[in-house]
């Protein structure tokens, strides 16, 4: 039940969806570019299994996305 509110937990269970809140948010139209993603580097742990896509969305942007 974490999905629906990840900020009751933020250093816990909720982490990892609120990393990737933040690094989809600051991917915006155009994103960061290609191995160029903050989040992917520092702030996730897992950025290798089902949240791969923040990753793409950090550093392709909304652009890159659609496609």
């Amino acid at each position: 039940m974490t999905f629906l509110n990840p900020w009751q937990d933020p250093q816990g269970a909720g982490f990892q969806i609120i990393q990737s809140l933040i690094a989809i948010g600051s991917g915006n139209w155009l994103g960061t570019g290609i191995a160029h993603s903050r989040q992917k580097i520092f702030l996730s742990p897992m950025q290798h299994t089902d949240f791969y896509f923040f990753n793409y969305a950090e550093e392709t942007g909304w652009i890159g996305c659609s496609f």
